[in-house]
């Protein structure tokens, strides 16, 4: 027999999330996967955030080849703003 690691205190404290970030802005499609990326700042783009950037666009370019639907946001944009 397994013991339960969570209290009832810890289930009542959990956050449910906020439906509005679980769809598309359309609100009909839900949201299956979130890719994050991290990018430099420094005003100038370097070489190596150049070729990020590249790798990026034809990763997501492969994405929607293969029947995924993007939908792209900008971290200024976002609700928790990463």
């Amino acid at each position: 027999m397994e013991c339960n690691p969570y209290t009832f205190k810890d289930v009542l404290s959990l956050q449910l999330p906020d439906t509005d970030t679980l769809l598309f802005r359309d609100g009909k499609r839900r949201i299956d996967m979130v890719l994050v990326y991290e990018e430099e700042d420094f005003g100038v783009m370097t070489l190596a955030e150049v070729t990020r950037r590249e790798m990026r666009r034809v990763f997501q370019e492969n994405l929607v080849k293969e029947g995924l639907e993007l939908e792209l946001e900008d971290k200024h944009v976002s609700k928790s703003g990463i």
